[in-house]
């Protein structure tokens, strides 16, 4: 007869790691959806927008932290 299993100990550290992977992969996306910062005109350059390169790798660092952190929380235990 199997013994029962019990995954209490294991809830609360699922739940956060999802609630971390979602957050982080939510703010990843956002900034690699939108890396724009707006630039004054007088700094020459001529448009108003110009691409952000340091938000770019954030967005993709946090969606990759986010990816993880959903793995690990929905993995079977």
């Amino acid at each position: 007869m199997a013994a029962p299993s019990n995954h209490a100990p294991w809830q609360g550290s699922a739940a956060l790691c999802i609630l971390l992977g979602l957050a982080c992969l939510a703010i990843g996306t956002y900034l690699l959806i939108d890396p724009t910062v707006t630039v004054p005109d007088y700094a020459g350059i001529g448009t108003d927008k110009v691409a952000n390169i340091h938000m770019m790798t954030l967005g993709g660092t946090l969606s990759i932290v986010g990816a993880i952190f959903l793995a690990a929380g929905i993995r079977p235990r």
